[in-house]
């Protein structure tokens, strides 16, 4: 969503004055680190994690855990992802950094330092994700003008259109339970289909027809 300046009329006297006011940066607008460097823009931790992952290196699996906090701006459909990544080992210097971004925090980012991670791979609606360490950012007192909840983007109908993996959020609803089960660990099972009121045309379909998404759900208790 693009949010314009707005142009706000005073009366003075007999006329008006015309006065615009600006609005801070945009959340979207980080798209590169000299954006990041530049703009200072407030931002709060709506979730925090400690992520336990691992890659390869030369067929050699590592094992490993990074801080990953997710941060809303002041526009709902716009928000992304905070990162600090295990270095050196040292799990008590990650545990620190966690503890620093409590949920329900609000930081003003006055230097934002991105990570180069691929955006296939973040499932926020802004696809970067800052770093927590090496990004300025000062504690600020709680704010009301943050949305209550995040608004991912992405609808089902998207999601159908998509050639390749992709993490992504969505906001839907079940609109059918397709099956039910329990796997032999006792785990329930179940298959459903997901609707968010997005529509598609089908190949030699002239009316467009709801989208829709199977999803298949694991429930640990």
């Amino acid at each position: 969503m693009k949010h314009s300046a707005v142009l706000m009329a005073a009366a003075a006297g007999e006329g008006g004055v015309a006065t615009e006011h600006s609005e801070e940066p945009q959340l979207a607008e980080l798209v590169n680190q000299e954006a990041g460097l530049t703009s200072d823009i407030e931002l709060k931790v709506i979730r925090n994690q400690l992520i336990d992952y691992s890659y390869k290196i030369d067929g050699t699996t590592v094992f490993s855990q990074k801080v990953q906090v997710t941060l809303q701006s002041k526009i709902p459909e716009q928000y992304c992802l905070g990162v600090a990544k295990l270095q050196r080992k040292d799990k008590t210097e990650l545990k620190q950094i966690q503890n620093r971004w409590q949920t329900g925090t609000v930081w003003k980012f006055k230097s934002t330092k991105l990570l180069s991670d691929k955006p296939s791979f973040i499932h926020t609606s802004c696809r970067i994700q800052i770093d927590l360490r090496k990004s300025q950012a000062q504690a600020m007192l709680q704010s009301t003008s943050f949305p209550v909840a995040p608004v991912p983007t992405v609808t089902i109908a998207d999601i159908l259109q998509l050639k390749q993996a992709q993490h992504f959020d969505l906001m839907a609803v079940p609109a059918k339970i397709m099956n039910e089960r329990t796997s032999g660990t006792g785990m329930r099972i179940a298959d459903v289909r997901l609707v968010d009121g997005s529509s598609q045309t089908h190949d030699n379909a002239t009316e467009h027809a709801y989208a829709s998404l199977p999803l298949t759900l694991f429930f640990t208790k």
